[in-house]
């Protein structure tokens, strides 16, 4: 016997719903517009743990929803490409109008689907070189200001949109950025270039020195091309070494070709490793599983600094049997020189 779920009490109609997969909700939302209203109330004060993607890659743009688990498709598919996460633009006719741009169609599909399935984390990628695409009228959408990211890839970036995307940001809010395939002028400044809490710029080259040691409270920074000198980068990490800030959790600078004596340069550094995949300390912390690492990390930078004490100036009969004492906890740990960086394998 069929019924119309609309028409059942609340109390079992939410728990219908709780129990439907995403797509099943996104389908029952585009079924009726009463159907639409009412997911909206239910979540209404509800943020649902996955990411929504929205992605403008000219006709082929799509949303995408937890992990690629699920595809809004805005455009027909080819004949064979169905797949079961799909929802075809046929599906989607109730959230469209066909005068609209292919940019117009998407974010009323996002905003229609963020009221009834709101995505805690939700980003826009761009793909500039598809078609002509305007950055600052896209930038200006109602719903784009409380997006988690926005990237940019290929074509041109002029400097006033360059600084329309620097001027998306928000304070105390998690933003990201990314800047790729295109190019940036070597003499572009903005004040929030450094403050978003991830970028990626693809073309860095306009990057200084004094931008990386202002970097404060970053998640995650990436910087491809970039001219940054073996010396620019050994004085970044010694000046990270003691900053007693936050400066960031991951720091990702492509670099060929490097000279790692030249690198670390007068820094302590230890090589260890977990499961057989190596990694390098050059300051202590505080994760448990790397104790061992971050002790032996202490002993090694106290012993150079006796090292260097003794040839400079001299030191006393404690610190001679102190650096002893020293030499002889490094031997027991096994901590050996290996082309020139010191490094201590996994204790099993």
């Amino acid at each position: 016997m069929e019924f119309s779920l609309i028409q059942l009490p609340d109390v079992p109609k939410i728990q219908i719903i709780q129990l439907m997969t995403i797509g099943e909700r996104i389908k029952l939302a585009l079924s009726s517009r009463k159907m639409e209203n009412y997911l909206s109330w239910v979540f209404k004060n509800h943020v649902f743990d996955v990411d929504c993607t929205v992605k403008l890659q000219g006709y082929q743009s799509i949303i995408n929803i937890d992990n690629n688990e699920w595809k809004l498709c805005l455009n027909r598919l080819k004949k064979g490409c169905e797949n079961p996460g799909y929802i075809k633009v046929e599906e989607l006719e109730p959230w469209i109008n066909d005068e609209w741009t292919m940019v117009e169609k998407t974010f009323n599909v996002f905003i229609r689907l963020q009221k009834v399935l709101p995505c805690k984390i939700t980003q826009l990628t761009v793909i500039l070189n598809l078609e002509p695409t305007p950055i600052l009228k896209i930038l200006s959408h109602p719903c784009v200001a409380n997006l988690t990211g926005v990237h940019f890839y290929g074509g041109t970036v002029k400097r006033n949109e360059l600084d329309a995307i620097m001027e998306w940001r928000k304070e105390n809010t998690i933003q990201y950025i990314s800047v790729t395939d295109n190019e940036i002028p070597l003499d572009y400044r903005h004040p929030n270039a450094f403050r978003f809490t991830g970028v990626v710029y693809g073309d860095a080259r306009w990057i200084s020195l004094e931008d990386l040691l202002s970097m404060r409270n970053f998640y995650r920074p990436i910087f491809s091309v970039n001219n940054f000198s073996m010396k620019d980068l050994n004085t970044f990490i010694k000046y990270w070494i003691n900053c007693e800030e936050n400066m960031f959790k991951y720091l990702l600078i492509d670099y060929k070709n490097i000279n790692l004596s030249e690198l670390m340069k007068d820094i302590t550094v230890l090589k260890g490793f977990r499961s057989e995949k190596p990694f390098y300390l050059m300051r202590g912390g505080t994760l448990p599983a790397w104790t061992r690492e971050y002790r032996i990390l202490g002993r090694l930078a106290r012993k150079r600094w006796l090292e260097e004490e003794m040839i400079t100036v001299g030191i006393s009969i404690e610190e001679i049997k102190e650096l002893d004492d020293l030499e002889e906890e490094l031997t027991v740990e096994e901590v050996r020189m290996i082309d020139g960086i010191m490094t201590v394998q996994e204790k099993l």
